[in-house]
């Protein structure tokens, strides 16, 4: 506060008279201090020509320039109550203005109730519970900022000039930021707010079940990853839990569909369908990778040293460096080292790489000590975070840490991501596929044996299948091929049970069929009209099965048709 140890009995007149205008304005520098809101406010008596001024900042994971106007409109409804209240002021009739009209707009309403999703909304309660004291009758006036670019201090009116004056007052308020050291992850609460809610150390603005899900999720995690693989977990050390930029990787992830977390938790988790996993539910013996032919496990996406797989993870590595060094957007030496480390894919750790500056050499440590994989995965150190958003502050990039971090994640997740497409296209192909030429392979080594089928144990019905042309059998589709191999097996079933059918066996099926009744259907029909017709001779009706039946079935289909 600017003089604060000035006699405050021409403000307390100015309220009583309704001549003071209170005026306040928010900052907020996005690339140097993202967590940083400041606000800049005034009290002025346009009667006794006197001001009270000063500025403040929060830390909140909730900064904004909207947060930094709304700090300063609670701050002056707060000083105004607090002045009323101590020097027994019945009702305070003044003006505020602002240059944020939202701001203005959502300050001036009197609500019964804030809804749970609002944008700020702790500083809005804050805001109604002032408002319950039906003290403060102020009028609200929309100023236009920034008028001093285009207009002289002499055309400016009061209000616009009192506008300039805290625009500069809360810019101080974000630079005095950086040189005072109070906890940034205190639990502090704003004055009249009668509850709070924090999570790990941050307090919820909005509504909290997004953060509480996050936080209920990374406890989760964190027993997963720590238990024991015996246990079912991944057997990671509680350190190297803590050096992944999660919340990075959470923000990366919400803009993408649910299938493709899905996706990525298997790959993680290991449980992912390689031909490793499928071969072990399935009870085959091939668990190779349809492009290099080795044993394909989760951690084998990434490392496959097939050639089309490696360059393709080439050719997504130059998309990297290249948007890595466009508009100097990255610190040099991740530039440098980045798409080196991903090229060796984890052969060499980072930090044998080469010579690297302290702060290089920890982001280093920090992720040799998570692994090479997982960092594929999308878990990136944090101090790679800490070291790019130095270098954001002092760059003329347009990104801060935190913008960077989600997009280099989202680059990392899609050369692993196109990996597993270009691994799924290779294997399931209809027709050049893996499995496909498999198939086709176990049908052909069928076909070559069942060629040499002895014509005698094919029934006499069946033998024109083997006298299809062998040439032309090879060289037909494989629906054709598969038909062939199905039509010749059951045939030759067929003849062998007829083959172990015994001669009395045949003796009685031919007795059978002899003495079976026969009847004399048409002379059944041509009975006398006055005569019921018997109830086992069918009447004839324009029925449409009875039409389709008489079409030929598909089933009595024949290769060579």
């Amino acid at each position: 506060m600017v003089d604060e140890g000035q006699d405050l009995q021409w403000l307390v007149d100015g309220i009583n008279n309704g001549t003071v205008i209170g005026v306040t304005d928010g900052s907020y520098d996005r690339k140097r201090l993202p967590l940083v809101s400041g606000a800049g406010w005034l009290l002025c008596c346009t009667s006794s020509r006197k001001m009270l001024k000063g500025n403040f900042f929060e830390h909140s994971s909730s900064a904004s320039s909207y947060r930094g106007e709304l700090l300063g409109l609670v701050a002056l409804h707060t000083l105004l109550l607090a002045l009323c209240t101590f020097y027994e002021i019945p009702v305070a009739s003044g003006q505020v203005c602002c240059d944020n009209i939202s701001a203005l707009r959502q300050s001036s309403k009197s609500r019964r109730r804030v809804q749970t999703g609002a944008s700020q909304a702790d500083l809005l309660r804050v805001i109604r519970t002032i408002k319950y004291s039906q003290t403060l009758k102020l009028s609200y006036e929309h100023v236009d900022g920034h008028q001093d670019r285009h207009k002289t201090w002499q055309e400016l009116r009061l209000v616009e000039q009192l506008n300039v004056v805290c625009d500069l007052l809360a810019k101080t308020g974000v630079d005095r930021s950086l040189a005072t050291p109070l906890p940034r992850r205190g639990r502090q609460t704003l004055p009249l707010e009668k509850a709070a809610v924090f999570a790990h150390g941050h307090k919820l603005t909005t509504d909290v079940s997004k953060e509480v899900r996050y936080c209920m999720g990374e406890e989760e995690a964190r027993a997963f990853y720590t238990a024991d693989k015996s246990k079912g977990g991944l057997g990671w050390s509680v350190e190297r839990f803590n050096l992944v930029d999660f919340k990075s990787l959470d923000k990366t992830l919400a803009s993408k569909p649910d299938m493709y977390g899905i996706w990525l938790c298997k790959q993680s988790a290991g449980v992912c369908a390689t031909r490793y996993n499928m071969a072990r539910l399935q009870d085959s013996i091939d668990n190779k990778c349809p492009n290099c032919g080795m044993v394909e496990k989760a951690e084998h996406l990434n490392a496959c040293p097939s050639e089309d797989r490696t360059k393709l993870l080439e050719e997504g590595v130059d998309k990297l460096s290249s948007w890595l060094t466009q508009d100097n957007k990255t610190d040099p030496e991740l530039a440098y080292y980045l798409p080196k480390y991903i090229l060796f894919r984890g052969c060499r750790p980072w930090s044998t790489l080469g010579v690297m500056s302290p702060g290089m050499r920890a982001v280093a440590m920090a992720q040799d000590s998570i692994g090479w994989r997982e960092f594929m995965e999308g878990k990136v150190a944090k101090e790679m975070g800490s070291l790019q958003q130095f270098h954001c502050a002092t760059a003329s990039c347009r990104m801060n840490g935190d913008d960077w971090m989600k997009h280099f994640i989202n680059h990392i997740l899609h050369l692993s991501h196109s990996q597993w497409i270009f691994r799924n296209i290779t294997l399931h192909h209809r027709t050049q596929g893996y499995l496909r030429l498999k198939e086709r392979e176990d049908v052909l080594k069928q076909i070559d044996t069942l060629i040499e089928t002895d014509p005698g144990t094919v029934p006499e019905a069946s033998k024109f299948l083997l006298e299809f042309d062998h040439n032309a059998l090879y060289r037909s589709s494989f629906e054709h091929q598969v038909y062939w191999v199905a039509a010749v097996k059951a045939a030759t079933k067929a003849g062998r049970r007829v083959a172990c059918m015994g001669a009395s066996v045949r003796r009685r099926a031919a007795r059978r069929r002899a003495t079976r009744p026969r009847f004399n259907f048409p002379s059944m029909v041509q009975h006398p009209n006055n005569e019921p017709r018997p109830s086992f001779i069918p009447v004839r009706r324009g029925n449409v099965n009875a039409i389709e039946a008489g079409l030929r079935s598909n089933k009595r289909y024949k290769p060579g048709d």
